[in-house]
């Protein structure tokens, strides 16, 4: 199957109606490698497939700024780009935007995943080299929460990105009490503190990887995609539908995000209305 690239203006749940492949969102903040790990994943990096990073499927950014503008969804893709189960892939604005669009970004990703519908997983991604919750990050998923409910958790991963996985740095790490057990006791700490969410699964990727590198890295990255790959296949579907409530502290977010849950309940209405209709049409021609 082809892949299809739905842009946030045009995302629509019709598109993805009867699609059986699972669906994973990649969030977080600005420079922490989201698109470089959507590359990852569905394997633009380990085919070489386009060396001008600005132009592999998911354009990455060298610098600071974030490439990714808009809330964009790509189907059809296979596992690190191999033959064989197919996903869809959600890219999401960097979230401490460079250009001041937290406002705008988390309000689109919102639209976007409400029209899609459900996410099996959500890969929250820090980086591996200086992992923090930023209070942005922080926001954003008691953002989700609020809007979509506690549930949203348990379909959620902590994913470390710049993660080399050479003997050098695994010796570093290992000095320095930050290896793969150090960080998953840290982070499963926290999230169980601030979101009482429990054993939420670690994920640690090198996105710097191509098809030159040691045999043994490359295997560890296809061990932990496959986990990645595994949990999004088996957990079950979390729905993206209504918003439930809108809890946050920036008044220009509740305003907009207020904005979207009038929208739906006016779409609901109008659906609703429609339905009425239809039936009431039916039901007089059948009398005729």
């Amino acid at each position: 199957m082809a892949s299809r690239v739905i842009q946030r203006n045009n995302v629509s749940g019709r598109a993805f109606c009867g699609r059986s492949d699972p669906v994973v969102c990649v969030i977080g903040h600005t420079g922490v490698g989201k698109s470089a790990f959507c590359n990852t994943l569905v394997g633009s990096k380990i085919e070489g497939q386009e060396e001008d990073i600005t132009k592999r499927e998911f354009p990455e950014s060298s610098g600071i700024t974030s490439m990714t503008n808009d809330t964009c969804a790509v189907s059809g893709k296979c596992w690190l780009g191999k033959k064989g189960d197919e996903f869809t892939i959600i890219d999401t604005p960097g979230l401490g935007d460079s250009r001041g669009k937290d406002v705008h970004n988390i309000t689109q990703m919102l639209r976007t995943l409400t029209k899609i519908g459900s996410v099996n997983a959500f890969c929250i991604l820090f980086n591996g080299g200086m992992p923090r919750m930023s209070d942005q990050l922080r926001d954003m998923l008691e953002i989700f929460a609020g809007c979509f409910g506690s549930g949203f958790f348990n379909n959620a991963m902590c994913v470390f990105t710049h993660w080399a996985y050479d003997k050098k740095s695994k010796r570093k790490r290992k000095k320095t009490q930050s290896t793969e057990k150090d960080r998953r006791t840290e982070f499963q700490k926290l999230f169980l503190e601030k979101y009482n969410v429990k054993a939420i699964p670690c994920i640690f990727i090198d996105n710097s990887l191509d098809d030159d590198d040691d045999v043994d890295e490359l295997r560890a990255l296809e061990d932990q995609v496959g986990i990645i790959k595994h949990f999004a296949e088996t957990i079950d579907t979390f729905e993206c539908q209504d918003i439930l409530a809108v809890k946050t502290k920036y008044a220009k977010l509740r305003e907009g995000l207020e904005k979207l849950k009038r929208e739906q309940q006016a779409e609901r209405q109008a659906a609703q209305s429609a339905r009425s209709r239809s039936r009431s049409n039916a039901s007089s021609s059948r009398k005729r």
